[in-house]
């Protein structure tokens, strides 16, 4: 995954928002062996993680990706860093898994880093704080949302790791390329003309709080 963050040319830094707990010092090697910073903060907040980890790192924006989406596009994160960029920081949260078209592990959420500090000083559930952006897509009236979609709905397709056969899965799929920097688009044609690189069609979502 963090290799092929490397790829966006859009993005300052990566960087790997860890809990506080000594059993995460692989995850820490692993990270700065490929050239990735590493933030320990808050084991049960995850919203303070990212909110500390910010101003840390002196953020303006946070490009919110969940480590289990080895897949991620950079190509996709750029093209929403950029509309981002190009609303001069007028959204509140740039999303684009709020109505989902794209293939679950595609999952690019970007906040103002003023947005991150007002969601933490505000009195919102624990549930809310572990999943940073539920309370803005439960509240669209209070924010300003802009969503990213595709013109083709390939949101049944589990490009996420949750289960031993979504590892299947990506597995068949980057075994199919020879190199790092293949797109989504890619992936979706790859699914279509081989189907059978999909053994994870069973899996059932979890939903956010379970």
């Amino acid at each position: 995954m963090i290799e092929r963050l490397k790829l966006c040319r859009n993005a300052d830094l990566i960087a790997v928002i860890s809990p506080e707990e000594s059993g995460n010092s692989l995850i820490e090697k692993v990270a700065k062996l490929h050239g990735a910073k590493f933030f320990r903060g808050n084991e049960h907040d995850l919203l303070d993680r990212y909110t500390e980890a910010a101003k840390m790192f002196g953020l303006d924006c946070v490009v919110r990706v969940t480590s289990d989406c080895p897949l991620i596009d950079p190509v996709m994160v750029d093209k929403m860093i950029d509309l981002f960029r190009e609303s001069s920081g007028r959204y509140d949260l740039t999303t684009n898994c709020m109505k989902r078209t794209f293939a679950r592990g595609m999952d690019v959420e970007i906040l103002p880093e003023r947005v991150l500090e007002q969601l933490n000083s505000s009195n919102i559930s624990c549930a809310h704080r572990e999943h940073v952006t539920s309370y803005i897509e439960q509240c669209p009236d209070k924010f300003n949302i802009l969503e990213y979609n595709d013109n083709i709905d390939n949101s049944h397709f589990r490009l996420t790791i949750d289960e031993i056969s979504d590892y299947i899965t990506v597995s068949n799929i980057v075994n199919e390329f020879s190199v790092v920097s293949f797109e989504y688009n890619e992936i979706i044609d790859l699914i279509v003309k081989n189907p059978l690189v999909i053994t994870n069609s069973h899996v059932v979502q979890k939903e956010k709080g379970h």
